[in-house]
């Protein structure tokens, strides 16, 4: 048998099931996985909070259906989430959809230019209160990327996660953390690729790995 074209079947049921599927239904976050012994990372969003969106691209260059996250760089002083695994995205600008603000955060962080009409499914939006950012992700599929362009002022490394084997790959693990100074303890994480996916981002992965899994 072919894994790679196996794989790549793989890859357009994903496609299939994310984008074109009326039934799917969003789980939301509150009945993840993740959350079941930690409901504390969920905060009501404030009138004030900010718009940002990022982009889940999902890509199958190699054979393989696969992920990509960024990990963000050091130089940004005044972002509080400068270092950690994210997805491409960013801030809003003033009379910019979100989806185009998704779209011009991932050309701008890694070089990949997508027209706005190309199909995404959007997920649960997710208030992140240490940014006051309310985070609205975009899935998109394209079977084959360009040549990556990571911005060396954003983006410290691109990580590309395979999207196969999800339930041994993504088992949710915990550990303690100190953040900002503070410890806490017992916090739900992926490893992707040795590195820790937590927080906001992993909560908006979880969400697409319950759609991906879910597949029939």
């Amino acid at each position: 048998m072919n894994n790679n074209r196996t794989y790549t079947s793989v890859f357009h049921q994903y496609e299939d099931e994310i984008l074109h599927n009326p039934t799917l239904d969003l789980p939301g976050h509150e009945s993840l996985d993740m959350l079941v012994d930690s409901p504390r990372y969920l905060t009501p969003t404030p009138p004030d909070a900010r718009h940002a969106a990022v982009v889940l691209l999902v890509h199958a260059s190699q054979g393989v259906p696969s992920i990509l996250f960024i990990q963000r760089s050091n130089h940004i002083v005044q972002d509080k989430h400068r270092g950690q695994i994210a997805f491409p995205g960013g801030k809003r600008e003033v009379n910019e959809t979100l989806k185009a603000c998704a779209f011009r955060e991932m050309d701008e962080e890694i070089g990949v230019r997508l027209p706005i009409s190309h199909p995404t499914r959007q997920l649960t939006p997710l208030y992140v209160s240490v940014s006051n950012f309310l985070v609205y992700p975009f899935v998109a599929f394209k079977k084959k990327l360009p040549e990556l362009r990571p911005n060396p002022e954003e983006v410290a490394s691109i990580i590309d996660s395979p999207l196969i084997h999800l339930n041994s790959r993504y088992a949710i693990q915990r550990k303690d953390f100190i953040i900002r100074g503070q410890l806490i303890k017992d916090v739900p994480y992926f490893d992707v690729a040795g590195k820790t996916l937590w927080g906001a981002t992993a909560l908006i992965f979880s969400e697409l790995l319950h759609l991906l899994e879910a597949k029939p």
